[in-house]
């Protein structure tokens, strides 16, 4: 009989769709951080930048979790998973309903943000440095300081999110070397002479 035939068919199929919802859920997620990983965190930026209008055009900010890694040696993996959802948790806190943050891997989360220049986007990375310092990570009873570096960049003129991320990595490193620029390409208001 064709309907005892289809019937498995038709489950099979349903079975297969869920399991593609589940993982296309999972691949959008972070694995325990409250915010979107890395592929659904550039799908939002494409979305931004597709959307650009008018002349503000939105910034994107990298924050590095600098010493990450030593408490990671220091105090185990479960204390940097907690560490990095109590950072998590401090952004979003401070953020505007506009910006979008997301996992970027390892010690690092991107914060896209509707401001409309390279001091306010500063200000705004600044901002979030001083919220995470003002809310000490605590483990185990003890509070634990954090290191947390920023760069940013303008997506104006900018196509991709890769690319934009790796204008706001170089400034990020470039501060850690004490000789930032403005990843911009403007040059610092003033700047001639």
């Amino acid at each position: 009989d064709l309907t005892l035939q289809i019937e498995p068919l038709r489950a099979e199929v349903e079975l297969a769709r869920g399991r593609e919802a589940h993982f296309r859920e999972l691949s959008e997620k972070h694995s325990f951080l409250p915010v979107p990983g890395r592929r659904e965190f550039f799908r939002e930026m494409t979305h931004i930048l597709s959307h650009m209008q008018g002349p503000t055009p939105p910034g994107l900010i990298v924050l590095h979790l600098g010493n990450a890694d030593e408490i990671r040696r220091k105090h185990g993996r479960e204390a940097l998973d907690a560490m990095l959802t109590h950072v998590c948790d401090v952004i979003g806190k401070t953020l505007q309903p506009t910006d979008v943050v997301g996992s970027l891997g390892g010690n690092d989360l991107g914060i896209a943000v509707l401001v409309s220049d390279q001091e306010q986007i500063r200000r705004k990375a600044q901002n979030l440095i001083d919220a995470i310092a003002a809310q000490p990570f605590l483990w185990q009873g003890h509070g634990v300081s954090l290191e947390v570096v920023a760069g940013v960049a303008t997506l104006k003129n900018l196509e991709t999110p890769e690319t934009a991320l790796s204008a706001a990595d170089a400034d990020l490193i470039a501060g850690l070397a004490g000789n930032r620029q403005d990843p911009s390409g403007e040059g610092e208001p003033g700047g001639e002479g």
